[in-house]
């Protein structure tokens, strides 16, 4: 079976430190029943940028008069301060926009297939990989899948033949799940395969054309081997949209409370909440700024979707535009048997000429960070006051 040879190194610290003080901040308080659901950000800011669908919970305050006495083993206030600091510093920025950097590989390299070596041998000296075309294949786009095997000789690797003996497509979503339908493996330099003879076997389908596929959105491929003269067996798992969700026809882009604000004119096919991903990029188009995810509940037919990128991010890299979209992609939120239904727009979209120094340098400021950093101030004058 395949394994991962890719995963993410990095994950912002923003995401982790805002999980942190929200662990903290419930404790700190005493452990109430119910935690409050995260506010959306605010209105100046990205009104529409909160996870529709989502309520808040009714606040539950102590009585009027009763002290909350921090409980035993309590961190000590230096702590409590450092705690504090890191939050400001992390949260400057929405959880929703925030700094890409080249190290995010989960961000840039969203739609690549997670594989790797997969060694035959405990002396690791001959390998398998069974690899593909993308992480998520859309409508109307064919999937590749290839299976190779080598051997290292003398530090070098050589080619090692096999024989896929039989390969099938087995759905492992929704309630019809088990063996769809076979497929061929070649080395002919057709059908996909990109070099005859090269001992690297290939297979090529479109996922959206199979009936069978219908209303599934992940599978895999089930491959029976020869190589090395044992019979063996690889998976490589893979996700598809079986159908169209959401089409985007046209992008527009302006400033706007001191962000950049790019509508997305889309076509929806199906009613639904819909969650939006996209990154920009210096005007080379390879020097990553910031990334941005929103959701927003459409209805069916012309919709406008708006791409926030918070202003005091593209202040603070100081690079000016135009700027490039990409990587705009994102699902259609499903309930019951199927899973998320995923589209993706690949075209690129350059902005108007804006400057750095035209976007806002305003921090963070909604109340979901503001009542954070209250409770950590409360607390630590609490603790002050209570004395060692």
């Amino acid at each position: 079976m395949t394994g991962s040879s890719r995963h993410s190194k990095l994950v912002p610290a923003l995401a982790i430190l805002a999980i942190a003080g929200a662990v903290l901040v419930w404790w700190l308080l005493g452990r109430r029943g119910d935690a409050d659901t995260a506010r959306p950000p605010a209105p100046a800011q990205a009104a529409a940028s909160r996870e529709a669908g989502a309520a808040a919970s009714p606040r539950r305050d102590p009585p009027p008069g009763m002290r909350q006495v921090a409980p035993e083993g309590a961190p000590p206030v230096s702590r409590l301060k450092r705690e504090l600091e890191d939050y400001r510093r992390a949260s400057i920025y929405p959880h929703w926009s925030y700094p890409l950097t080249p190290d995010m590989e989960f961000l840039l390299r969203w739609n690549d297939a997670v594989t790797g070596d997969l060694a035959l041998d405990d002396a690791q000296t001959m390998f398998v990989r069974f690899d593909g075309s993308a992480g998520r294949v859309f409508p109307g786009e064919p999937y590749t899948a290839w299976i190779e095997a080598w051997r290292i000789e003398r530090g070098k690797k050589a080619a090692l033949p096999l024989r896929v003996t039989r390969a099938a497509v087995e759905v492992t979503s929704g309630p019809a799940g088990g063996e769809a339908f076979e497929v061929t493996f070649r080395d002919d330099g057709q059908g996909g395969d990109v070099q005859a003879g090269d001992f690297i076997q290939t297979t090529r389908f479109v996922p959206s054309e199979r009936d069978e596929l219908s209303r599934a959105t992940q599978a895999r491929i089930t491959a029976y081997v020869e190589v090395a003269g044992e019979p063996r067996m690889f998976v490589r798992d893979f996700v598809f949209a079986p159908r169209p969700v959401l089409e985007v026809v046209a992008l527009r882009d302006e400033l706007r409370d001191g962000s950049l604000v790019v509508h997305v004119d889309a076509e929806v096919h199906e009613a639904g909440v819909y969650t939006f991903y996209a990154n920009l990029f210096a005007p080379d188009g390879t020097t990553p700024i910031a990334t941005t995810k929103l959701s927003y509940p459409l209805v069916a037919g012309p919709q406008t979707a708006d791409l926030v990128f918070f202003g005091k991010v593209l202040h603070d890299a100081g690079i000016d535009g135009p700027y490039v979209v990409k990587d705009l992609h994102g699902l259609k939120r499903q309930e019951g048997e199927e899973l998320d239904v995923w589209w993706s727009h690949p075209a690129p979209h350059r902005t108007a000429a804006y400057r750095a120094d035209e976007l806002s340098d305003a921090e963070w400021n909604d109340p979901e960070r503001t009542e954070k950093i209250a409770n950590f101030e409360r607390v630590i004058r609490e603790l002050e006051q209570q004395g060692p």
